[in-house]
């Protein structure tokens, strides 16, 4: 679990539109090109691979004209950030049978760290085989940005557990 699946974000925020003023992606400017998204990403992630980067960039359509815009409309994102609102992870921890690793990021958000580390540790409780591995100081994409460690730890999660290994 990457940076989620423990969070009920009802407990967090007072109603949906609340969760969606905080969590909403971005608006994009119409104009705005592939390039000028590329700088904006490398400036304002500066610590993250270049596979990181261009991961993040493939998460946008490049028009006829150059300009890009995200394959997953506001609209969409809106819905799953609905369903993200409305589901409750606890319960169904205890009907997982299999080896459950988080990959929590701290971000130095204090609150939002302190709450989602008491959400992992009480996911871990209700869990035959639950790890945690927190990375920080880190991005919501810990993927995106420590690509390296992110694989390391599955491949160690799979020879510990007897899982399929590539």
């Amino acid at each position: 679990c990457v940076d989620g699946g423990t969070i009920r974000l009802a407990d967090r925020f007072a109603s949906f539109e609340d969760c969606w003023q905080v969590l909403a992606p971005p608006s994009f400017p119409a104009e705005l090109t592939r390039e000028a998204l590329e700088r904006r990403m490398r400036s304002g992630k500066p610590q993250w691979p270049d596979s990181g980067i261009e991961g993040a960039l493939a998460c946008f359509e490049v028009l006829n004209d150059g300009t890009v815009r995200p394959w997953l409309s506001r609209e969409r994102h809106r819905r799953v950030l609905e369903g993200l609102f409305e589901h409750t992870p606890a319960e169904r921890f205890e009907r997982i049978t299999v080896p459950v690793l988080f990959l929590p990021a701290d971000s130095g958000e204090v609150a939002w760290t302190a709450d989602k580390a008491a959400a992992v540790e009480a996911a871990i409780e209700l869990l035959p085989d639950g790890r945690v591995r927190w990375f920080s100081p880190a991005d919501h994409d810990v993927h995106a940005q420590y690509p390296q460690e992110v694989a390391a730890m599955l491949l160690e999660l799979a020879d510990e557990t007897g899982g399929a290994r590539p």
